[in-house]
């Protein structure tokens, strides 16, 4: 409950969208204990994902800036408005990561989930993991 309060603050107190993303991002990756994130907005005129912050990457060069909707396992999550999990990342039958340097990452698993306000996606969270991760 205190980083759903600490989130709900952060929200409340700026209107800078990517000083916003940062602090949220930061308590994910604290609470959660998992190795990176991102958020991506939507952009409806374009149908693509822009990048909007990050935290826990290796490389700056990892991140793509728009992403097509039909490019990745985030556009996957918002044309299917749901989860998405990859446990093995180098087993997946999609080949949906977008930027090679996801293999210098070493990432093993990862979560995309559609960010949701008044039944429209307004953007996507993704998690990464650089080692199996267990969702429930």
């Amino acid at each position: 409950m205190q980083v759903v309060r600490e989130i709900d603050l952060a929200i409340l107190s700026t209107l800078n969208l990517r000083e916003t993303a940062g602090i949220i991002l930061e308590k994910i990756v604290q609470q959660f204990n998992v190795d990176a994130a991102d958020i991506l907005i939507l952009d409806s005129s374009t149908n693509h994902l822009q990048y909007i912050k990050g935290i826990g990457f290796h490389a700056h060069t990892t991140i793509q800036s728009h992403l097509g909707l039909e490019q990745s396992y985030a556009g996957l999550a918002v044309r299917e408005r749901r989860l998405v999990h990859i446990e093995n990342l180098r087993r997946s039958p999609l080949n949906l990561m977008p930027a090679c340097n996801f293999k210098k990452e070493a990432f093993h698993a990862y979560l995309a989930t559609p960010l949701i306000a008044r039944g429209e996606v307004k953007g996507v969270l993704e998690i990464y993991q650089r080692h199996p991760l267990k969702v429930n």
